[in-house]
């Protein structure tokens, strides 16, 4: 037996087995959102595209889930409850950062992770700091299988172990992160001001494509605080500046 090693697909191939499967042309915006959730792997391309022809926008459907928590459920409890803290920490997360958030014993935290890799759920950073999903759709069925309130109840501990202790996580990152956070905390007085300094820190990087992001997250948690921070701008403020971010 002779093992290949299969590259992932690009832009135009998944475009392609689009048009394939689904028996005419796809639409741009419809292989620009496959692409990204797929990574260009060709079995992905294909459950997606199923899921979303039943219905399943932008969520995965059961099965897909289902087939995608198969190697998670099989994993010790220790690593499963570490795959929940990472698909809730970002992209990436950082070691140091994860390591307080858990509250794990070292070792205990270390053969979790050990055991994550070892399944290839998570894999080190590119930088050597921390751990990230090997697929962002895994990451995806993780984050969707928590239990209600548990979701908030993570980020929640993110955030303030964040504000406690900035140096966790990088500077540029940090406005971010926080504003991520206290979003998916459901946290909204403390969710407006940290996405708009994420916008003003958007801005001032020049990271224009990012900069709305931040203000559309500000508007909503804007109209659920009934007496803002002195400062705070006032919604017609944030939707100019929504209307008029970018280069």
């Amino acid at each position: 037996m002779r093992r290949i090693d299969l590259a992932r697909l690009g832009h135009a191939d998944v475009r392609r087995q689009l048009a394939g499967i689904l028996g005419a042309e796809p639409e741009a915006a419809l292989v620009d959102e496959i692409y990204a959730r797929s990574e260009g792997n060709a079995f992905f391309v294909e459950e997606l595209a199923v899921s979303l022809r039943a219905g399943h926008r932008p969520g995965l459907s059961e099965s897909l889930r289902e087939l995608l928590l198969v190697r998670v459920e099989a994993l010790p409890p220790d690593a499963g409850r570490v795959l929940r803290l990472v698909a809730e920490g970002g992209s990436a997360v950082e070691h140091p950062l994860l390591a307080t958030v858990s509250g794990m014993a070292e070792d205990a935290l270390l053969d979790a992770l050990r055991a994550a890799t070892g399944a290839h759920l998570l894999s080190p950073t590119p930088e050597g700091d921390g751990y990230r999903f090997r697929h962002s759709l895994v990451r995806e069925a993780v984050g969707e299988d928590l239990l209600p309130g548990e979701r908030s109840a993570l980020n929640r501990r993110y955030a303030e172990t964040v504000e406690a202790a900035p140096h966790l996580v990088r500077a540029e990152e940090r406005d971010a992160r926080l504003a991520g956070y206290w979003y998916a905390a459901r946290e909204p007085a403390k969710a407006l001001p940290a996405a708009l300094r994420a916008a003003a820190s958007a801005r001032d990087r020049r990271a224009y494509a990012e900069q709305p992001h931040h203000l559309d997250r500000a508007l909503e948690p804007r109209e659920q605080v009934p007496e803002p921070a002195p400062g705070t701008p006032v919604p017609l403020d944030l939707l100019a500046e929504a209307a008029t971010a970018g280069p």
